[in-house]
């Protein structure tokens, strides 16, 4: 499992639909493209200082969360191949 550092927060975006409403089935790359810019998240784990910039801790692991678009960097776990997004705790903008 990956652990996230300093004030870093790890996340699961949610699933891209790998086809249309109509059908049609979307290209992998395209999919990747658009997982890597989908906004709602699953909190899965947070560094160790997050929030100390911050007074209190506004979201917690479990918790679905709305972020900016394309925030941090894309990394897949190499045990498991789960992809995930490593961002900064102020890339999260609200708590769903």
């Amino acid at each position: 499992m990956i652990k996230p550092c300093g004030y870093r927060v790890l996340l699961k975006p949610e699933e891209v639909e790998e086809k249309t409403k109509g059908g049609i089935v979307i290209p992998e790359a395209i999919r990747d493209k658009d997982q890597f810019r989908q906004q709602i998240s699953t909190v899965v784990a947070i560094g160790e200082f997050s929030f100390q910039d911050y007074p209190g801790q506004w979201y917690k692991v479990g918790d679905t969360v709305l972020t900016k678009e394309f925030p941090g960097i894309c990394v897949k776990d190499r045990d498991s191949g789960e992809s995930y997004r490593l961002v900064n705790d102020t890339d999260i903008l609200a708590v769903l």
